[in-house]
């Protein structure tokens, strides 16, 4: 997700132009959109996670 850089000291400094892009992209916020409801499904029906879930008090 990163690359590196040296800056004025000559040290390597990581960069993340790419994560900027990628928070503009149509594909992440429709996958982040179309896989909230998936991921509360199984939080709250499915019983290892649902079990979980009511453990730490969510």
């Amino acid at each position: 997700m990163f690359h590196t850089h040296m800056d004025e000291n000559g040290l390597m400094v990581k960069c993340y132009h790419k994560s900027k892009t990628v928070l503009l992209s149509v594909s992440f916020w429709l996958g982040l959109t179309l896989g909230f409801p998936v991921e509360h499904f199984l939080w709250e029906k499915i019983w290892p996670f649902k079990l979980l879930t009511h453990y730490i008090g969510l």
